[in-house]
């Protein structure tokens, strides 16, 4: 205390730096040392926080009614009232957002303000809830939205009960539905009967669930699914999936339980994927996370090892997440591999 007192004292009260303000903002055209140098104070709010605490320090001594002399700074082009904040809660966030039945893209974060949200063609409504982060808050623009273009902008709006407002925007986007020769001009069909009732829709072609997960980059092996990352998100491989022609995609734990949009997806897990007329299973093997929880820990290390010694033998998707070598064998090498990636020697 003496020798920070001291420091204070010689470097900065006796320098003309001798208020809490001049310390950070060294603006006194008297100090000894240049304008905007020698400023001694690194925390922007310190001014405020520690004149608070010179406030609390005076009225505890009983102090409020002695006389001080106040030195404020005035700079040019000051307004020449000012007034402090409106008192209230100005907490204006988010602590959810979903479109229902769909997931966001990214997963929703009460910092992240952007969204994207694919559905199929045929969907001219969604609905929107959302709930605020302060019960002192609104919201505005949930509820049933019609959608009635291919993209549509929808803004949820947060209001503080200050008055100050947090906008969320979701771009609901509609995938392009392949309806094979619909298209084409009639009059150009080589078949003639085709004519004669031009009223008569023709039935639009069903994209195959194949062509969808090419589509989409999702690699198979028979019914697993091997190049989904480590840390990879439900709400990644599932819009991808609706963009690219799936009409229905959930994706269910270990426990059978369908996951959160935000929720990682790890080793074993299950996804239904539909286009209308044929449903069809897969299983995900992320490379390295034998412990099936989505990430590459070292948990997945011990599990391994136990795999090799004999004591704990993998199995099944979970057997394939430890073949880091892709070599189809789990062996010593798997092992240091996922030992260098979690030291982030060399990433899987």
């Amino acid at each position: 205390i003496d020798g920070g007192a001291s420091f204070l004292s010689s470097g900065y009260i006796s320098k003309g730096q001798y208020t809490l303000y001049y310390q950070k903002f060294n603006v006194n055209p008297n100090a000894y040392y240049t304008r905007y140098l020698h400023q001694y104070q690194t925390n922007i709010q310190a001014p405020a926080s520690e004149g608070n605490q010179s406030y609390n320090s005076y009225k505890n001594l009983n102090m409020l009614n002695d006389q001080f002399t106040f030195e404020i700074p005035v700079y040019k082009d000051m307004p020449a009232v000012t007034s402090l904040p409106d008192a209230g809660d100005t907490n204006n966030y988010l602590s959810s957002l979903e479109v229902e039945g769909y997931s966001l893209t990214p997963s929703f974060d009460l910092d992240i303000l952007t969204y994207e949200v694919y559905v199929p063609s045929t969907i001219d409504k969604v609905k929107i809830n959302a709930t605020a982060a302060s019960s002192k808050a609104t919201v505005t623009g949930t509820g049933e939205i019609t959608i009635d273009s291919q993209d549509t902008d929808i803004t949820v709006t947060v209001t503080s009960e200050t008055g100050d407002q947090r906008r969320y925007v979701i771009s609901i986007i509609k995938t392009v539905d392949d309806t094979g020769g619909n298209n084409e001009d009639p009059g150009n069909n080589d078949n003639p009967g085709n004519n004669d009732n031009p009223s008569t829709p023709e039935t639009p072609t069903v994209k195959p669930i194949s062509e969808i997960l090419t589509d989409s980059n999702v690699a198979l092996n028979n019914t697993y699914i091997t190049n989904t990352k480590y840390n990879t998100s439900a709400s990644t491989i599932i819009n991808n999936l609706i963009k690219n022609g799936a009409t229905s995609v959930t994706i269910t734990n270990n426990s059978s339980q369908v996951i959160a949009s935000n929720a990682l997806i790890g080793t074993g897990y299950k996804m239904t994927v539909s286009n209308g007329s044929e449903t069809t299973i897969y299983t995900f093997v992320i490379t390295g996370d034998t412990s099936g929880d989505g990430q590459i820990t070292i948990l997945d290390l011990l599990q391994v090892q136990k795999h090799i010694k004999g004591d704990k033998k993998l199995t099944g998707a979970f057997l394939q997440a430890g073949d880091t070598s892709k070599d189809n064998n789990v062996t010593i090498l798997d092992l240091l591999q996922i030992q260098k990636h979690i030291k982030g020697d060399k990433k899987l």
